[in-house]
């Protein structure tokens, strides 16, 4: 029976959702089909409402290129409520993140209306898929706010933010009770599950404990695993193929909630029996060792959108008095271009430094070397960011461009947009030069990547950090940023910088160095573009005095000799190691940093490959089944950050 009666919302408009879309499949369709049959049905010929399409995005990565609605229906039943109905394919089902922004974007849209809105409450919906959720807003949640007069946008912000955590209901959820139901028949309940009543708040996730596990951080090495073994029908919020199934029949099978504050997340994961597991972690690493130098890349989500953009470059360099040692670590972010062009491009303008030195003086003053490292790096970021200048060097022509003519320019599937893309990704970098003797290290930091020197002095091993951390969670690199931008609050937000990236001190990701009319009239009209152009636009409103990011490493030299060591080594690796210790993950100098140097030491003189025993630790050591379940859960989106570890071996 079609919806007639106010108190038939919400759970009315839930079942008829189920009903009318297909048991066994997702929603598949973008376009009016599966919606229009769903809301004739509950609103009939009598009642009115319109739907208004959006264009859609174009690009091969369409979910993920905007937050901006696939379309956005308005339904007015006179004195009933309105209802906003937010509606997504069933890639945004798949992926935690995107729903987290998609049910934000659907509350920044309430938080627009509610200083003008008449009616008494208004109710919202977000079909994301398989996903139905209602949400609920009343005016009397808010007494005076609903009329009160606006003020400025940012205090406007707070309030809003504020009121619908504490006003939006969270009401039912459809993909929840499916997999409760599925979970049961298996006694691998979720406790939500354990009250057919009860009704959560829409706040029981904590966004930045979904965002950074979304990013690759969360605190997936403290998962609780069920103890029950699977041997039935395996529950998953997604469906489980055959051919999912048949290469691990013989290995036990388990469930975890990979370690997330939401009490119903159930994952698979496959305890692996060593030496298998040791082998697996072996071949998704890719552990191998080259010259004299151990090294691994590791990301375990299968998922293309998550493909590892670390890179590392091992290169031994005959050279004008002997042969120098470079090694490189990269950790690339928003993309692949600026990282593959940096590991790439940068060694062989360091190697043209270098031998330009050299041909002079084979034995050049250890400055010589440092002033070489910071003027080749700062001069590479230069050029990325003067090759969009010369697209566009009059920034008042620029203004007067139209869209059209930008984008003829910059996606020219060639050399424009290659360059344009560039600007818009980013890259830290840390490498280290060693001279011919292995009695110099310099170590060139720009970023958040670790390098730790190992020796062994007196018999102990000693512990020095030679990298610094650029990112807005160092005090010193935000008093920094800050100095250079007196008066600018925002410069620094969240321990970001202008409240969006984490480094700050990066090869490309120009829309932080700048000005602001080349992010919002170049860089968002690129195509491929950002992940997320809603959030660069929010930024790009702080960017008033750029450059706000810096493209100048911090370089250290070790002169070997004089700390008396009789063996010594270098770890050099990405911040992901860090992050597989949420604990300890800001505390490199203090805890990190003395623990791999341990493990290291104590394995020195054994012939395995020490990058690999340091991931292994890191992952969880002789805990077959934490090792096992980062490994092999089957998530969709990525349940950690991209690993790189290299290992140097300099004496002994």
């Amino acid at each position: 029976m079609p919806l007639s009666a106010e108190n038939s919302w919400p759970a009315g408009l839930l079942k008829i959702f189920e009903i009318c879309r297909d048991k066994n499949k997702p929603l598949e369709s973008r376009y009016y089909g599966p919606y229009d049959k769903l809301l004739n049905y509950c609103f009939g010929e009598s009642f009115t409402f319109f739907a208004a399409p959006q264009k859609l995005p174009t690009s091969d990565n369409a979910a993920r290129d905007a937050l901006d609605f696939t379309f956005l229906i308005v339904f007015d039943a006179g004195r009933r409520p309105v209802l906003i109905a937010q509606i997504k394919d069933n890639s945004w089902a798949n992926n935690a993140g995107l729903r987290l922004e998609a049910d934000e974007q659907l509350r920044r849209l309430y938080s627009t209306m509610l200083d003008t809105c008449p009616l008494p409450r208004l109710w919202g919906m977000s079909l994301l898929g398989t996903s139905a959720r209602v949400y609920l807003i009343q005016s009397t949640m808010f007494n005076s706010y609903i009329h009160f007069t606006r003020p400025k946008d940012i205090a406007r912000e707070r309030l809003h933010r504020r009121s619908l955590a504490s006003a939006l209901e969270f009401v039912d959820d459809i993909e929840f009770k499916q997999l409760a139901e599925r979970a049961g028949r298996f006694n691998i309940i979720p406790k939500a599950a354990r009250t057919n009543d009860r009704k959560r708040p829409a706040e029981t996730i904590d966004p930045e404990a979904l965002r950074r596990s979304w990013r690759g951080g969360g605190n997936a090495l403290n998962a609780l695993a069920s103890p029950y073994v699977l041997t039935g029908p395996i529950p998953h919020p997604y469906p489980v193929l055959p051919y999912h199934l048949s290469p691990t029949m013989s290995y036990v099978r388990k469930t975890t909630d990979m370690g997330w504050p939401q009490e119903d997340a159930l994952w698979i994961y496959t305890v692996l029996p060593e030496p298998k597991l040791s082998a697996e972690l072996q071949r998704q690493s890719r552990a191998s060792s080259v010259s004299d130098t151990d090294v691994l890349s590791f990301q375990p989500c299968p998922n293309p959108d998550h493909y590892n953009q670390d890179r590392a470059r091992i290169l031994d360099w005959s050279l004008p008095g002997g042969t120098w040692f470079f090694r490189g670590v990269f950790d690339g972010h928003a993309g692949h271009e600026t990282v593959d062009y940096t590991a790439a491009k940068l060694p062989k303008i360091i190697k043209g430094e270098l031998t330009a030195i050299l041909e002079k003086d084979t034995q050049p003053e250890p400055s010589v070397i440092s002033d070489a490292l910071t003027r080749a790096i700062s001069s590479f970021d230069e050029s990325i960011g003067k090759a969009v200048l010369d697209l566009f060097p009059d920034q008042a022509a620029l203004s007067n461009m139209s869209d059209a003519e930008i984008r003829q320019i910059v996606n020219d599937k060639g050399p424009n947009s290659a360059t344009v893309l560039r600007c818009v990704r980013g890259s830290t970098v840390l490498i280290s030069l060693t001279d011919p003797s292995k009695s110099n290290v310099w170590v060139a930091s720009l970023g958040d990547c670790a390098a730790v020197l190992g020796t062994r002095e007196g018999g102990e091993w000693k512990t020095r950090v030679l990298s610094t951390a650029h990112n807005g969670e160092n005090a010193a690199e935000a008093e920094r940023v800050r100095s250079e931008h007196p008066g600018e609050a925002a410069c620094i937000l969240d321990d970001r910088v202008l409240g969006a990236i984490a480094v700050t001190r990066a090869i490309g990701d120009f829309s932080f160095k700048l000005p602001a009319i080349y992010t919002s009239r170049v860089f968002l009209n690129s195509h491929p573009g950002f992940v997320i152009p809603e959030k660069v636009r929010i930024f790009t409103r702080r960017n008033l005095t750029p450059p706000y990011m810096s493209g100048v490493p911090d370089i250290k030299h070790v002169h070997l000799p004089s700390l008396d060591s009789d063996a010594a080594f270098l770890i050099m690796c990405t911040d992901g190691m860090m992050d597989l210790d949420e604990t300890n993950r800001l505390k490199l100098e203090q805890v990190l940093s003395k623990r791999w140097v341990n493990y290291v030491g104590s394995n020195f003189d054994q012939k395995k490959n020490l990058a690999l025993g340091l991931l292994r630790e890191a992952l969880g050591g002789d805990d077959i089944e934490k090792v096992s379940r980062m490994l092999t859960v089957e998530m969709e989106f990525r349940w950690m950050d991209d690993t790189t570890i290299l290992v140097h071996r300099l004496q002994g």
